[in-house]
């Protein structure tokens, strides 16, 4: 429509032939970070986590690589912002509200033990239908049923996204004995 070449659609595409949906950040991870001989591991956090995997190229390496999303990455966090800011703040600017707070580690535990997506082993992708606005209120309104200050949720909301990024990486680690 605009006469301009435009690629789009990324995720749907690489779905369809049975990718996780996240070929350009995998693709410039693995070229730029290959190595001959070492394995390496890449975590982009974003609003989705996503992990990606690269093999050495003795064993592959970028055509060898894996890569998937690892669930929340900042989606619940900007969320929790504008709730409690109606919209003036996007996102929690170096941490400060987070790093005022005490995590609720009950609440952590019981959404990562729960949650079905944070629970599947790679291959798989996800988005905002798993992960938006709707999700991050639930965990909001648990927090507040608890009294927790907005500073305690945005803590806890960030030690989710943080330790299932930890979980995500242990379940790799566990999956394939002799990794490294």
């Amino acid at each position: 429509m605009t006469g301009i070449t435009t690629v789009t659609d990324f995720r749907m595409a690489e779905q369809a032939v049975g990718r996780q949906g996240a070929p350009l950040v995998a693709l410039i991870d693995g070229l730029l970070l290959r190595n001959p001989s070492k394995w390496r591991i890449c975590q982009n956090i974003g609003g989705i986590a996503n992990l990606c995997v690269i093999p050495p190229d003795s064993e592959g390496g970028v055509d060898a690589m894996v890569d998937w999303d690892c669930g929340p990455g900042n989606m619940f966090i900007d969320a929790a912002m504008r709730h409690y800011t109606d919209g003036e703040q996007e996102y929690d600017r170096d941490g400060e509200w987070g790093k005022q707070g005490t995590v609720n580690q009950e609440i952590v535990d019981s959404f990562l033990d729960s949650n079905y997506y944070c629970n599947l082993m790679p291959p798989k992708t996800t988005g905002r239908e798993d992960f938006g606005d709707n999700e991050a209120f639930e965990i909001i309104a648990d927090c507040e049923k608890l009294g927790m200050s907005k500073y305690d949720t945005l803590a806890t909301i960030t030690r989710i996204s943080a330790q299932n990024i930890v979980k995500q990486v242990r379940g790799l680690l566990a999956q394939r004995q002799g990794f490294g």
